[in-house]
């Protein structure tokens, strides 16, 4: 594929928020969207602003990329050359998207076929039903970011149509007025009525998304709103008691970010605790390969977090994802709080054979990444 335009603008994601939007030959086009509750270790989302970057696309890197031949993924680090450091994590992850949908057109090809051809196993579903934590700010609930539910019926189409049916029921049953920024209810019912609630659903297996590192302050954890909504203060010791608790109690599945984002010792102590749960980095990885070698090494984790934007780099999020894989780590292909309609998520991880991705389960920004998934199901 030869270059012959690139041209940059700026949208909002779903949080309200400027991102930008990069389209190539205008064909193929890529946005970025942008994290809420961030890691310390994410590369910087714009350095010096949507602004900046947008104008940066439009003239300097325009003219350096025209006639420019784009033949397939490993071209993105010609392409990651010839961008400056302060360009953003959030820009080269929405032009590379773009030049990977272009690309996909120019073949008239899926963009995962392009990718994989051989892809033949699609994703479990992690939804996002309940929110709190950085997800519901404005509002007194629980210090749980996320309540997730994994439907395994064995067909895509099958779990987000009864994912959403019951995602439906639960604004009654626990008495919500409110979503947070994904779309998820915000109960007005206390973490262990709502839990009970979920334990009594069949046909769904559920994890939390604690993202302890936003509970975290002065070397201890502080829970506004735990068990019946009384608040706690904790230190490691007792925060690996809670999760363990809470993980046995209503048999969780998954549990992310239990731990503040430096603690891979804690995380690996909650691990030995809960050898049958998945324990999820997040905050802890930030898709950076050093923190995801260093997890492996101290047996930190058993489940990863994969965010293009977190690194900045669709080559280097290809790293982590394949060391994951040789390190028997369950790499989670994942969303952020703020997102876009933009669906080339959807695409990287069929084609790399996730086996677990992380999209919500409202908002249309959302349900976009969803129904692309049940189209390439259609028509494997």
């Amino acid at each position: 594929m030869l270059v012959t335009d690139i041209s940059a603008t700026k949208i909002k994601n779903s949080r309200g928020e400027s991102t930008i939007r990069i389209s190539v030959n205008n064909t193929g086009s890529g946005s970025a969207p942008s994290g809420a509750s961030k890691g310390k270790y994410e590369a910087p989302a714009y350095p010096k602003g949507v602004a900046y970057a947008i104008k940066f696309v439009n003239s300097k890197l325009r003219k350096s990329l025209l006639k420019f031949k784009f033949n397939g993924f490993e071209d993105l680090k010609k392409i990651e050359a010839k961008l400056p450091k302060d360009f953003g994590a959030n820009p080269t992850i929405a032009l590379e998207f773009a030049f990977l949908n272009a690309l996909a057109i120019d073949k008239d090809k899926p963009l995962w076929k392009i990718l994989n051809p051989k892809a033949k196993k699609m994703p479990r579903i992690l939804a996002n039903v309940v929110g709190g934590g950085a997800h519901a700010h404005k509002f007194k609930t629980s210090n749980i970011q996320e309540i997730l539910l994994s439907p395994k019926t064995g067909k895509i189409e099958n779990d987000v149509r009864a994912t959403l049916e019951f995602y439906g029921e639960l604004k009654n049953l626990l008495r919500a007025k409110r979503q947070d920024d994904e779309g998820a209810w915000i109960s007005n019912l206390n973490l262990k009525d709502t839990f009970e609630i979920l334990l009594g659903v069949t046909g769904y297996e559920r994890g939390i998304d604690v993202a302890a590192s936003q509970l975290y302050k002065n070397g201890k954890y502080h829970w506004k709103h735990l068990w019946n909504g009384k608040p706690e203060t904790a230190d490691r010791k007792k925060q690996i008691e809670i999760i363990a608790s809470l993980a046995d109690e209503y048999n969780l599945f998954y549990v992310e970010d239990p731990l503040e984002q430096e603690d891979f010792a804690g995380f690996a102590e909650l691990r030995k605790k809960l050898p049958d749960v998945m324990i999820c980095g997040d905050d802890l990885i930030a898709t950076n390969i050093n923190r995801l070698k260093k997890a492996v090494k101290m047996k930190a984790i058993n489940a990863v977090i994969i965010k293009p934007n977190q690194c900045g780099s669709l080559i280097k999020t290809k790293e982590v994802f394949d060391y994951a894989i040789r390190n028997r780590i369950t790499p989670i292909v994942s969303h952020r709080a703020g997102e876009t309609f933009d669906t080339t998520i959807v695409h990287l991880a069929f084609a790399w054979q996730a086996p677990f991705v992380k999209f919500g389960i409202a908002q249309k920004e959302r349900m976009a990444k969803l129904n692309e998934l049940i189209e390439i199901e259609k028509n494997l």
